[in-house]
């Protein structure tokens, strides 16, 4: 007979808020509620919007929280809202209103980290801008949906 009892714990840690009728839920991964709050709670986490009611059986969900999952906290805290119309169709939108147009969730580790870098590179430039006459074309979108070509306009 067994003589021990051994338990496992996951941690559910909140990658979303998604709004279902009058209720925000702040969600994990997989679309299970942590926590509901009659207004949009001001969290890290983005407001994610989507087709469907239920973030647990929503294919656009599950597409969003797997690129969502794959950033780093220093660039999930930059998304203000993300969207899809399609599995196919990822689009954030970060807190200074610059668009990202993501795609699909595949490679979306490396579209986090190519991302990054653009924005970094072009922060970098603006700066070193600031001191000389030149003036910098603001970025508005980001396409990293083919994240060894990514374009900004």
């Amino acid at each position: 007979p067994p003589h021990e009892l051994v338990v496992t714990l996951k941690e559910r840690t909140a990658v979303a808020v998604v709004k279902q009728g009058d209720t925000y839920h702040t969600v994990d991964s997989d679309g299970v509620s942590l926590l509901e709050s009659a207004t949009q709670p001001d969290t890290s986490v983005p407001l994610v919007r989507f087709s469907g009611d239920d973030p647990q059986t929503s294919a656009e969900f599950h597409t969003i929280s797997t690129a969502l999952s794959a950033m780093p906290s220093e660039l999930l805290a930059q998304v203000k809202e993300a969207s899809a119309t399609s599995t196919s169709s990822i689009t954030l939108t970060l807190r200074d209103n610059t668009t990202v147009q993501w795609g699909t969730a595949e490679e979306s580790e490396l579209k986090a980290k190519v991302l990054l870098s653009l924005r970094q590179a072009i922060a970098k430039r603006a700066q070193e801008e600031k001191s000389s006459e030149a003036q910098t074309q603001k970025v508005t979108v980001y396409d990293v949906s083919a994240p060894r070509v990514p374009v900004t306009r």
